[in-house]
């Protein structure tokens, strides 16, 4: 069954292509200059994304460096819709930047570059002595009350030092810290790590995490290179960027452009031949994997930048699904009503389910259950008996994915 969506849900804006890093391996795929999304041009594009959106994310280059940072960040968070800003942490004006981020009721957080764990490994990656400054600033936000999160591109540098960059970064306030693979052409003695090491930053983070650690992996690592579940590349599906010239993009780490926004509604954009070729580009090996779902094939945007037709760190495909983990069992009282947290939009195979980054789809079969979910008419022990084990188990995954809250018996 066909379960692409029709449109995008989750939306990365790029608000400006300038930068003050210098970073050796920058993810930008569009020209360094000080090219900005005007004031009027953002305001049309949430006007023409709002029916669908249900996060944005917001970056650049450096996104504090556009010159209507505060004005675009008051009319996102008219939306109402959950935002995250990316930034390299290297502000001009930090208490500035820092009253503009509060001041957003909708700020769902800050991701803040952190490439290494001491001045040295973070500069072999930025090129800059600004290791302090980045640190100074997460302390900042953080006590200011917003919510930081880093993100570590792995590097030779880093990569047997993962641990110490989370212990350094939850130091100075950071929730969650999360490890990046590094998109694009290898840059050697750099970037340039081995399958083996891969694997080992796999089992550290999934080690790490056993621990306690509040630590996760931002993008995709295939599935089947460690036997460890990361995240599935949403593009093409459920997410699009939009640069700072307006023009739509599958990924924020890829060149291939569909669309220009203020030319083309997205609902038209989004069935377009170059998104089709987009979502074709899928390797016949990955297609092939019984995990298919859950891994989505890896980055497309990385097997393109190497002149591949398959990701990199590709080993081979699934006959059968893995098991992942043991199945978690949970305690749920059985005159507790569930309460949805989810927004709810309808698409061709059902329906999909949103809070923040977490997206589930269900099929038309799920129908009458997520409308008695929705309702909140039914205590679980009636869904047992109107539903069955499979209709409990489906409120646990919910439970599982913060899709649901319990609450007592009304009254």
């Amino acid at each position: 069954m066909n379960l692409l969506c029709s449109v995008p849900y989750i939306y990365t804006l790029e608000i400006t292509a300038a930068c003050n890093a210098h970073c050796v391996g920058c993810g930008n795929v569009f020209p360094h200059d000080n090219s900005h999304l005007s004031l009027e041009d953002c305001h049309t594009i949430l006007k023409r994304i709002s029916p669908y959106v249900e996060m944005l994310r917001i970056t650049g280059g450096e996104p504090t460096l556009s010159p209507a940072f505060a004005q675009v960040m008051q009319a996102v968070d008219r939306i109402g819709k959950p935002i995250v800003v990316f930034s390299n942490g290297l502000w001009e004006h930090p208490l500035s930047t820092i009253n503009i981020l509060r001041s957003c009721q909708n700020l769902d957080g800050v991701l803040i570059s952190l490439h290494g764990h001491s001045p040295s490994s973070y500069q072999a990656f930025t090129g800059g002595d600004h290791f302090s400054t980045v640190l100074a600033n997460i302390e900042r936000a953080s006590e200011a009350g917003i919510i930081v999160n880093t993100n570590t591109i792995l590097t030779h540098e880093n990569i047997d030092h993962m641990a110490e960059v989370v212990q350094l970064a939850t130091q100075v306030g950071a929730q969650v810290v999360a490890f990046s693979r590094y998109y694009g052409v290898p840059i050697p003695g750099l970037t340039d790590l081995s399958i083996e090491q891969f694997k080992f930053a796999v089992e550290q983070v999934a080690e790490l995490r056993a621990h306690g650690r509040p630590v996760k992996f931002n993008n995709n690592i295939p599935l089947c290179l460690g036997g460890k579940l990361t995240q599935a590349c949403p593009a093409g599906d459920t997410h699009c960027t939009i640069s700072p010239t307006c023009r739509v993009r599958m990924c924020n780490h890829s060149p291939y452009e569909v669309g220009d926004i203020l030319e083309t509604p997205i609902e038209q954009i989004w069935q377009s031949d170059r998104v089709e070729r987009w979502r074709e580009q899928i390797p016949t090996m990955c297609k092939q994997c019984a995990a298919f779902e859950l891994c989505k094939g890896g980055c497309r945007a990385n097997a393109t930048a190497n002149g591949l037709t398959v990701d990199p760190l590709a080993v081979a495909p699934y006959s059968t699904v893995p098991q992942l983990s043991q199945p978690v069992r949970h305690r749920l009282y059985h005159d507790s009503y569930p309460r949805t947290c989810f927004s709810l939009h309808e698409e061709h195979f059902g329906y999909v389910l949103i809070n923040r980054s977490q997206i589930l789809k269900v099929t038309q079969d799920a129908k009458p259950l997520i409308d008695t979910l929705t309702s909140r008419s039914m205590p679980l022990s009636k869904i047992a008996t109107t539903f069955g084990q499979e209709g409990l188990n489906f409120v646990g995954l919910l439970y599982d994915r913060r899709m649901v809250e319990l609450e007592p018996a009304h009254g």
